[in-house]
């Protein structure tokens, strides 16, 4: 079994990648769904330490808590300290429950979970920023977008390097060539 990390920052494409990845064979575990859960496990923390004006209609509203956290990185520490350690555990139970030869974490936060100590290899998804801004517009605005690349930052050093600025035709390819390399073992 050969655990991959496929990471880059908000935007870059690292769904995309996962996705294309699962369908040549790969398990796929998605970090974001289980800290979207953890923050419903964590609520109460949650709430404690950022008040009910991330709340909507009791659940907590993702988008009103990154108005919190990604404007201030202070903030947004609180909230790692609070999730981190629950969506590690709850990453490595799902990679228990795999039987394929390939799992792939779609994962943003590769450095900050510390997902070097679980897994194998790194697959870096890089985009500029320009096409990260273009991506998002409907769903941020452009300034939070920003502030979020700057919060996300990590390390360039991968295994592997998906350029994600192009077509999806072009990704594509490039998911042809690394999914027969991953393979050679």
């Amino acid at each position: 079994m050969t655990i991959i990390a496929v990471t880059g920052i908000l935007g870059a494409g690292k769904t995309t990648i996962a996705t294309m990845l699962g369908k040549k064979g790969a398990a796929l575990v998605e970090a974001d769904k289980i800290g979207w859960k953890v923050l419903e496990q964590k609520k109460d923390k949650i709430i404690k330490a950022f008040g009910d004006k991330i709340l909507t209609k009791g659940k907590v509203d993702r988008k009103k808590l990154g108005q919190v956290v990604f404007n201030n990185k202070k903030q947004l520490e609180k909230l790692n300290k609070i999730t981190h350690k629950e969506i590690i555990k709850q990453i490595r139970e799902e990679i228990k429950k795999k039987k394929e030869k390939i799992i792939i974490i779609d994962a943003a936060l590769y450095d900050k979970l510390k997902l070097s100590e679980i897994t194998h290899k790194k697959i870096l998804v890089k985009t500029n920023t320009d096409k990260i801004c273009e991506r998002l517009l409907n769903k941020y605005p452009k300034q939070q977008t920003l502030n979020i690349i700057k919060m996300q930052k990590q390390s360039e050093r991968a295994d592997h390097v998906i350029d994600n600025n192009f077509s999806l035709e072009y990704t594509q390819k490039q998911i042809n060539v690394l999914w027969q390399i991953l393979n050679r073992k």
